[in-house]
């Protein structure tokens, strides 16, 4: 992957399209003219050339991400983007700007720490749902996929069926796969790992030490009150949501990218 900064828009958006294969990483679409869109806002700190903070977005898309979900619900298009069962990126995307909206909206400090925790733990939620979504209607979608899955999960290996069982097994064999997809805890992240990897044949992008932290952290929001087992108070700064917008935006494009080219 290309990585780091330039000091000037051209060079940044030559590295980007180079980067990305001059596609717009929401729709995918080859078509331009494309956008540069920054993950976290200059507004809010975010670099203006780092080429971790930047996104290729055909104009549409762009569109989309820069009127955050209340207008999205009240226009056609950007709401045809949101409904859509297939453009999962697209959602967790409008999930991401809603978050980075919200970011420093409080001003007292008992409000902004609850309001943080609250953001923080949707953007976990947002990525768990993208995952949980890409998989089932790819499977849904893919026979091939279903294949996979049937022949890499030891849930489904150690079935045996009677021979005269096997046509009423059949067809009832893609429900039982999506339902099975359905009951996976979507935080789990080494069994997603590895369900990704035998459905798709691809490799989680990155190092993901710090979304596991982040998965952790969530846990004590909901199932704590914000706290954590030892009965100390998540503390959380506009920072460190916008620092994990910028880590699950990252690995969410990239995952999709993968799970793109694989299929």
């Amino acid at each position: 992957m290309i990585k780091g900064r330039r000091t000037n828009l051209a060079a940044v958006k030559e590295a980007i399209l180079k980067r990305d294969g001059a596609k717009c990483f929401i729709c995918g679409t080859l078509n331009g003219p494309f956008d540069l869109h920054h993950i976290i806002p200059i507004s809010k700190g975010g670099d203006k050339f780092d080429l971790d903070n930047l996104v290729l977005c055909c104009q549409n898309d762009n569109r989309m991400l820069r009127a955050g979900l209340d207008e999205a619900l009240t226009n056609e298009y950007l709401f045809s983007i949101i409904s859509s069962s297939s453009n999962h990126l697209g959602q967790f995307m409008v999930t991401i700007e809603s978050v980075k909206g919200l970011v420093g909206t409080q001003n007292s400090q008992r409000a902004r720490a609850l309001l943080n925790r609250m953001l923080y733990a949707n953007i976990v939620s947002a990525m768990e749902t993208y995952l949980s979504d890409k998989l089932i209607s790819s499977v849904s979608r893919d026979d091939l996929l279903v294949r996979r899955v049937l022949e890499n999960n030891p849930d489904f290996k150690s079935k045996t069926y009677a021979l005269q069982d096997i046509f009423v097994v059949y067809e009832a064999l893609r429900q039982r796969i999506l339902d099975y997809l359905s009951s996976v805890i979507y935080h789990n992240l080494p069994k997603v790992q590895k369900i990704y990897e035998a459905v798709f044949g691809i490799e989680f992008p990155g190092d993901l030490a710090k979304i596991y932290k982040a998965i952790l952290i969530r846990h004590d929001i909901v199932h704590r009150n914000g706290r954590s087992a030892e009965g100390v108070l998540v503390d959380l700064t506009d920072d460190d949501v916008l620092e994990l917008v910028l880590e699950t935006t990252r690995f969410v494009s990239d995952l999709n990218r993968r799970v793109q080219e694989a299929v």
